[in-house]
């Protein structure tokens, strides 16, 4: 007599699958390089309300999707290369890769702008260069954004302040204008976001958008 395969609801089973991997889920396979990458750090691309291929930053857009690394390369073997598309269906329309190179460039930078106006709004915005210091002094750990026409001498200051403390150097993006708009402000060369929601948030975009200008 055969042994019974262990049932889904017998208790202590074998068939019982192992608990989930807490970082299971967190990362995808670039559908160009076959390679595996945190989710945060891709790009995705699902259809749109009338059939076209389009951009999903938020990763909020339901229905299938598929993640690209975030370089221009990529997003042109994306469009040129249709049939890794299939899973999207089969109507599916495609813009030039151009046209999605550049509405990319737009919607990376206003997305990353947008988060930071959300840490503002969350409280989680710092712009005093010597609260920051107090801060980290304490073990926090923000994540530091230098405008990329802020002055030397700050930068250097910034710079000694993260190697003292063991903080991650500060990422240079947009100017003092930019990054004054985005804080309610009229200039802003330093700031600071404080660990939590919007910190992950930025981070990761900010990875997204200096990877897609660099390419």
């Amino acid at each position: 007599m055969k042994a019974k395969r262990p049932g889904r609801n017998q208790k202590g089973q074998e068939g019982k699958k192992p608990d989930r991997e807490p970082e299971r889920g967190a990362f995808r396979t670039c559908l160009i390089s076959r390679t595996v990458h945190p989710r945060a750090h891709l790009l995705r691309f699902g259809v749109d309300s009338l059939g076209w291929l389009a951009e999903d930053l938020a990763g909020s857009r339901p229905g299938r999707g598929v993640y690209i690394q975030p370089t221009r390369c990529h997003v042109a073997g994306l469009v040129q290369r249709r049939g890794l598309l299939r899973r999207l269906g089969s109507q599916l329309l495609l813009p030039e890769a151009g046209e999605l190179q550049d509405r990319l460039s737009l919607a990376l930078k206003r997305r990353m702008l947008d988060g930071i106006g959300l840490a503002r709004r969350s409280r989680s915005l710092l712009l005093d260069v010597w609260e920051m210091e107090r801060l980290v002094t304490e073990g926090v750990r923000p994540f530091l954004i230098v405008a990329e026409d802020a002055e030397r001498s700050l930068c250097e200051d910034v710079a000694t302040m993260t190697a003292r403390h063991g903080v991650d150097n500060p990422t240079e993006l947009f100017d003092q204008k930019q990054l004054g708009a985005a804080c309610g402000c009229a200039a802003v060369a330093v700031l600071a976001i404080l660990p939590g929601g919007a910190l992950r948030r930025v981070r990761a975009d900010a990875t997204r958008w200096r990877t897609f200008y660099q390419s």
